[in-house]
């Protein structure tokens, strides 16, 4: 029985790996389809809605199909927000750049409101593709749903930060995991988090 019962635990690990690795794959080919830049946000959001397929329903949904059907309807509504937090990224890049030619009291009041623009930023960071997938809402609602949850629920945050940071020191340990896993890992990670808080 213990046999039986931990080469079971095996073949569910080995499933496991191969969805892990299939759905990295997936997001390599798409990513790079897109021409990376047109590609990223809808790969991403593909791989998001994957993984929450697997936490809501099933594991042995096809991946593919979910994959494609996602990246096809999410291309243009990902596109916005990816590239528009791009936007918002180097934005604050450059207002970083003009804010520490500033000297005493201006400088400190500056940072003081640079910090917490760029904590909310990467507060919706993280809750940007769970909110695409997981929602139906209007494009600006959106927005409104990542500020709201994220502000709510900044220890989720703090766990989904966690959670990538190991992943990322693995995959840096050893780089071939980061072909295979390491945004499917990622994607799962944070999606958990996300469905633990919606």
């Amino acid at each position: 029985m213990d046999n039986k019962g931990l080469i079971g635990g095996f073949y569910k690990l080995t499933e496991w790996i191969m969805r892990l690795a299939y759905l990295n794959i997936l997001w390599v080919v798409f990513t790079l389809v897109g021409l990376v830049v047109l590609g990223l946000g809808p790969a991403t959001a593909a791989t998001f809605a994957v993984t929450r397929k697997w936490i809501t329903e099933d594991v042995e949904i096809a991946i593919f199909p979910t994959f494609w059907r996602s990246y096809r309807t999410e291309f243009l509504r990902a596109n916005f927000f990816t590239l528009g937090m791009a936007f918002v990224g180097w934005i604050l890049y450059i207002d970083y750049s003009f804010i520490i030619t500033f000297e005493g009291t201006t400088f400190y009041f500056l940072m003081g409101v640079f910090y917490i623009a760029v904590c909310i930023f990467i507060l919706m960071s993280f809750f940007l593709f769970p909110v695409l997938v997981h929602f139906d809402l209007k494009t600006f609602t959106y927005l409104k749903y990542m500020m709201l949850i994220s502000i709510s629920f900044p220890h989720m945050v703090f766990a989904m930060l966690a959670g990538t940071i190991i992943i990322f020191y693995l995959t840096l340990k050893f780089p071939a995991l980061l072909f295979f896993f390491a945004i499917s890992t990622t994607s799962l990670c944070i999606m958990w988090f996300a469905m633990v808080t919606f």
